[in-house]
């Protein structure tokens, strides 16, 4: 049994969702890095990266201004960035195994 190859996927271009209507700020941008098992994970990621942003966003605009300041709703969103990827993944191409998501840049302003 030959042990899957993990590599690290840079998700594209940073996750930027507008606060504006928020009184206490204006918006955040993330940039996300996947630690993942076998290039056709990546691959699988690639190729569905269209769905995985737009929920993505969703997600993040969901969890609230407020929430995304504390190191606890910074994990909880990590958590539910994680579930939702794999969800994907299992729903689009069938298999793909995302081990884990990490925030390479997390600015809020």
């Amino acid at each position: 049994h030959v042990p899957v190859e993990k590599l690290y996927h840079d998700f594209g271009k940073p996750l930027v969702v507008d606060f504006s209507k928020s009184p206490s700020g204006r918006f955040v941008s993330i940039s996300l890095s996947f630690l993942v098992e076998g290039a056709e994970t990546v691959d699988a990621l690639k190729k569905n990266e269209p769905m995985i942003r737009n929920n993505l966003l969703m997600l993040i605009n969901a969890q609230g201004l407020e929430n995304l300041k504390s190191k606890e709703g910074k994990e909880k969103l990590r958590a539910a960035i994680l579930s939702d990827v794999a969800s994907v993944l299992e729903k689009m191409a069938g298999k793909g195994h995302v081990q884990d998501v990490f925030f390479t840049s997390f600015v809020m302003q």
